[in-house]
């Protein structure tokens, strides 16, 4: 993790090292080892340094190559360097002092502006082509570096932070209202919008390339395709190729020069990650014992993991630092957690803000994540989905049935899940008159959801027939003479305003629900929401000084899993099945077959509660009446009171309303 920066005049004014240097030092937190610029007529590029693998301690950026007439600022951490340097002819090239953004030149004379397709890893860079007089750019293929853009008739700037680019006075900062009601509704698909105007980001596995005197233009490099499943013979050889998948993944990101921490919950995907290095480490010569750091919630037993913790701890070679996680609640740093992330979308931001401080005392530079294991690995959910459009009804009710059983504590009951992923099913039966297979559906699902073939015959056979569907449809019209607005904590004349229904259909967003464990996976993965938390951990972590690295968003890993059979996800009533059976000698039995899940909920209320509830009366009594504009006061105030004050667990729709207040707050929009 470090910092990159530049400026290209595209009305061929001369670059001035003072706009760069000011630009550098608004991200002067991301790389304090080195710092350089570097311009030439029009264009400039800056970089702040911060060591991290062992190559980058050779490396000098700018790196200006007088003999290709190429200039390159990287932020980068390359995870296929042995086969690029194969590739590339580099093997005369000592490795160890090889560095990323030097194979990345590399790749660029070779293949050009399809070099991105080459490189495995995290990254973001730009290189200044002489001889062609063009800027080219990239991001990684899940948006693990930050990339963001602003772009005018007269000046094309970028940044790994936005508040770079408002270290250039050319530079204004404005509301963007259209983010502002995508906050509001929690449509958050778009991949590269911001709150502020003409303020981009790169989407994830896109490439820009920049003329003077030509509009930017941006392609897309890869995309994330839903795939043919992998077929095995046995559970144990997906286990095993999954086991490899994970295993590449964490050792890539444990490349470092400096002490190497991972996140502890005590859940499987963060307790995966620090055994799976532990592991690699007792099989490395010199293998320094991993860094770990937990929250505990002493005061609050309902989020408290400790026993979990502590069982993985037990295994040795370890050395943890606890931090007390209730001490303090999600609002009570806003300030400085708005100025460090630029963006309002804080989520649980205190959790990650707490252990990179502690990281940062402790000379830890890398720290491993385990985001996002749920969506990378999946539950399988719609496997129960997959069987009952595939009339596999007694596979349908023993899997349901059993993940109930093995899920202690779960709300939901057996039926409950039965009917949830088997009636879309019979109502498609009934739509298109499959009445033999309905019969027998209703025949196994009737004792299983406890209802009557009457019932079911009646509510999902006969009220889908062609004319008694279209009757129901004219009815409920006319008893619902005005449509509800789907969004009660914005405006409804905001939203008509800047035309946000256009806007809606603009993003393309699927209408019909996923069918499929494959096609479920895969929406979450490309949806625009995925990169927001990454970069809002990612600017976490650089203002103390830290680089997080995220095992699960290995692409290869997460290509692996797209392509699973559902089965190998939820089997015999068993969630993420595959990655409980690959990391068997690994994760400590406790946690491998854990079917409970830790929750932060009850340490979030108590923060709110115990230290926050001053701020938050403060906002709802004085902010949203300022922002009436924009909110629905009297629904905002009423999900206030329902879910502050009687701790609902339904909190997401208003903490975008509470964040978003105090980022226009912080920022005096």
């Amino acid at each position: 993790m470090s910092g990159i920066l530049g400026i290209l005049y595209r009305d061929e004014r001369p670059v001035l090292a003072s706009e760069l240097q000011a630009m550098s030092a608004a991200i002067a937190h991301r790389g304090q080892d080195d710092e350089g610029i570097w311009h030439l007529g029009s264009i400039g590029l800056g970089h702040r340094m911060l060591w991290t693998t062992p190559e980058s301690l050779h490396e000098k950026l700018p790196t200006f190559q007088k003999s290709k007439q190429l200039t390159i600022t990287a932020d980068v951490r390359l995870d296929n360097r042995p086969e690029l340097i194969s590739q590339l002819d580099l093997r005369h090239d000592s490795p160890q002092t090889l560095t990323d953004s030097e194979l990345i030149l590399a790749s660029y004379e070779r293949w050009g502006k399809a070099c991105p397709e080459h490189l495995l890893g995290d990254f973001a860079f730009a290189i200044w082509d002489e001889s062609t007089q063009q800027l080219f750019c990239a991001r990684d293929h899940f948006g693990i570096r930050p990339f963001y853009f602003f772009n005018s008739s007269r000046l094309f700037a970028f940044a790994s932070e936005i508040k770079a680019l408002f270290a250039l006075k050319d530079i204004p900062s404005e509301l963007n209202e259209i983010r502002v009601a995508d906050y509001l509704t929690g449509t958050l698909d778009d991949p590269a919008i911001t709150l502020y105007k003409n303020i981009w980001r790169l989407p994830s596995a896109h490439s820009l390339t920049l003329a003077i005197g030509q509009p930017p233009r941006q392609s897309r490099y890869w995309a994330l395709e839903q795939s043919t499943e992998i077929y095995h013979r046995t559970d144990e050889a997906y286990a095993e190729e999954y086991r490899h998948y994970f295993e590449e993944a964490v050792r890539c990101r444990m490349r470092s020069a400096y002490p190497v921490g991972a996140h502890l919950s005590g859940g499987l995907d963060s307790s995966s990650v620090a055994c799976m290095a532990r592991h690699l480490n007792q099989q490395a010569v010199n293998g320094l014992p991993i860094h770990t750091f937990s929250h505990t919630y002493p005061d609050v037993p309902a989020s408290d993991e400790s026993d979990f913790i502590q069982i993985v701890l037990n295994q040795g070679d370890f050395i943890h630092h606890d931090i007390k996680g209730d001490g303090l609640g999600p609002l009570t740093e806003w300030k400085t957690l708005f100025s460090v992330t630029d963006d309002s979308l804080i989520g649980n931001a205190y959790f990650n803000w707490i252990v990179n401080c502690s990281a940062q005392k402790n000379n830890v530079r890398v720290l491993m994540s385990g985001f996002d294991g749920d969506t990378t690995v999946g539950h399988g959910f719609l496997y129960l989905t997959e069987l009952a459009y595939a009339q596999q009804w007694p596979t349908l009710i023993q899997e349901a049935t059993q993940f109930i059983q093995q899920s202690k504590g779960a709300e939901a009951s057996a039926s409950s899940l039965i009917c949830q992923h088997s009636l879309p099913a019979l109502k498609r039966l009934a739509q298109t008159r499959r009445w033999l297979a309905f019969a027998k559906a209703v025949q196994f699902l009737s004792p299983a959801i406890n209802a009557s073939p009457t019932r079911l015959w009646y509510e999902w056979g006969f009220k889908e027939m062609d004319g008694i569907r279209q009757w129901r449809r004219w009815r409920a019209k006319r008893r619902q003479p005005s449509t509800p607005n789907p969004y009660p904590f914005a405006n409804a004349m905001f939203l008509e305003k800047i035309h946000y229904a256009k806007r809606l259909l603009d993003l393309q967003i699927p209408s019909t629900p996923p069918q499929t464990e494959q096609e479920f996976q895969w929406r979450t993965l490309i949806s625009g929401l995925m990169v927001l938390p990454v970069e809002i951990c990612d600017r976490l972590s650089a203002s103390c000084g830290v680089e997080t690295r995220h095992p699960f968003m290995d692409k290869r890993l997460i290509e692996y899993c797209l392509a699973l059979p559902a089965r190998q996800k939820l089997n015999q009533g068993w969630s993420r099945v595959i990655l409980r059976r690959g990391m068997e000698g690994i994760l400590p039995p406790e946690i491998q077959w854990r079917s409970s899940k830790g929750s932060a909920t009850a340490a979030f209320f108590h923060g709110l509660n115990t230290y926050d509830r001053p701020l938050l009366d403060e906002i709802v009594n004085q902010d949203f009446n300022h922002l009436a504009d924009y909110l629905n006061l009297s629904h905002c105030k009423e999900s206030y009171r329902r879910t502050i004050q009687e701790e609902s667990q339904n909190i997401e729709g208003l903490w975008f309303v509470i964040t978003l207040v105090l980022w226009l707050r912080q920022f005096r929009f």
